[in-house]
């Protein structure tokens, strides 16, 4: 939190990148945002290096953050050489509303991570909305709140007694520690499922509330949030599965496909427009173009097929395309589609159907579907390997217009799925 907040008093914009990142991953990050500066956590240096050889990046450009590796200089040594020589803190520089702040990867349905980028005014207006709602980030909950903030996963339970926590973020270990003194559980990433909710209602105490809201890297934090009874001058009430109402500025629409305004309880797309709003993607006209419509954000929802995986962005295309890069050119043609099998009955888990080539034929089937597993498994991150399996078919089909059918595959394997599961 230092050094973010350090480079952001700097203006030195900056990219988040996934500490759980391949090499594959990380070498895409680092060309694409071009990084001159490394800073990592010791745990992860010796990915980090690797691939930081590959883009020619010197040794003396990686620091450590969160301790100390020798032949490294850490952030902490740094901070105390310059309190030890008498070094006076730089001053803030002033930022205008479009100045570049950072950028934060995220996946879509154009396959590679793309690079949000969020400028200090989409910061400051995120943070006037969390002000107005009664909402801070949790990464500063602590700071503004003056309350103690608990991080390692040994300690959680034991600071949760001694401490008296009253917000929880999440644990692993959830049921077995006292929650008596929790009185608001935030969950986000992903949808929250009522039995999940119900089960936090259960281990906290009764005048505890479990909130839930929307949002997406594009709108910085988020868009949507659930208001507690009795706020908003007595109008706002919570209700469970709900995502909440609008932040403070955010406007919305509900799109038809044909860029028209769909009627009231239509399906649509969800766009969304407000000072929040990412301008665009780092070097990415092509999906500018195809995401941000006169100033609105197209989020996607309801018609990309970009799945939600354990509360992170999985794009098909993505793995597609690491399985047609195999070496050994296994596969002649292969789609990723959501299927049934995830931690809740409304989670997709990827699923990959794929064509054989001649040199697939040769080896087998059993033995490319091993095969294509273990490179994805190197190459791509665990929430974003194929859960839901991979089968081998004669050939995907296709529209008259050339477009992967994926609902045709998806329907057939559902039906399969359901059978098999009514037979438990």
């Amino acid at each position: 939190m230092v050094l973010i907040h350090a480079l952001l008093a700097n203006t030195t914009p900056f990219s988040l990148i996934s500490a759980y990142s391949t090499r594959f991953e990380l070498l895409h990050a680092f060309n694409l945002s071009k990084i001159t500066r490394l800073f990592v956590q010791p745990k992860h240096l010796q990915h980090a290096l690797s691939v930081a050889k590959e883009i020619g990046m010197p040794h003396t450009n990686i620091y450590i953050i969160g301790g100390h590796v020798k032949g490294h200089q850490s952030l902490s040594g740094m901070i105390e050489r310059a309190r030890r020589v008498g070094l006076s803190p730089s001053s803030a520089r002033p930022a205008k509303q479009d100045t570049l702040a950072y950028l934060v990867f995220s996946s879509g349905t154009s396959g590679l991570p793309k690079a949000v980028m969020i400028t200090h005014g989409n910061l400051i207006y995120s943070l006037q909305q969390s002000v107005i709602v009664g909402q801070v980030a949790a990464e500063v909950m602590s700071i503004t709140t003056g309350s103690n903030h608990v991080y390692p996963d040994a300690e959680v339970g034991r600071q949760s007694r001694t401490e008296s926590d009253t917000q929880l973020v999440n644990h692993p270990r959830i049921s077995s520690i006292d929650l008596s003194s929790v009185r608001h559980v935030g969950s986000g990433a992903a949808y929250l499922p009522p039995q999940l909710s119900a089960k936090m209602k259960a281990l906290t105490p009764k005048d505890s509330v479990v909130t839930e809201g929307y949002g997406m890297s594009e709108c910085t934090i988020a868009a949507l949030t659930q208001v507690l009874d009795g706020t908003f001058k007595g109008r706002g009430r919570l209700i469970p599965g709900s995502a909440g109402v609008l932040l403070p500025g955010m406007e919305a629409r509900i799109v038809r496909e044909d860029g028209s305004e769909a009627d009231f309880n239509e399906i649509g797309e969800l766009w969304l427009k407000s000072p929040n709003v990412s301008p665009g993607y780092w070097n990415n006209e092509t999906a500018n173009k195809e995401t941000f419509v006169d100033g609105w954000l197209k989020t996607g929802d309801r018609f990309s097929d970009t799945l939600k995986v354990s509360g992170s962005q999985v794009s098909p295309v993505e793995i597609e395309n690491v399985f047609f890069v195999h070496p050994e050119k296994l596969i002649s043609d292969v789609t990723v589609a959501g299927v049934s099998g995830g931690r809740t009955s409304d989670e997709k888990v990827p699923r990959a159907w794929i064509v054989l080539s001649a040199a697939g034929k040769k080896k087998g089937a059993d033995a490319v579907v091993k095969a294509l597993d273990e490179w994805q498994q190197e190459n791509l991150s665990k929430y974003k390997w194929t859960r839901g399996g991979i089968e081998v078919v004669k050939e995907i089909p296709k529209s008259v217009t050339g477009k992967t059918l994926r609902r045709v595959l998806v329907e057939k394997y559902e039906r399969r799925f359901k059978k098999a599961k009514s037979k438990l």
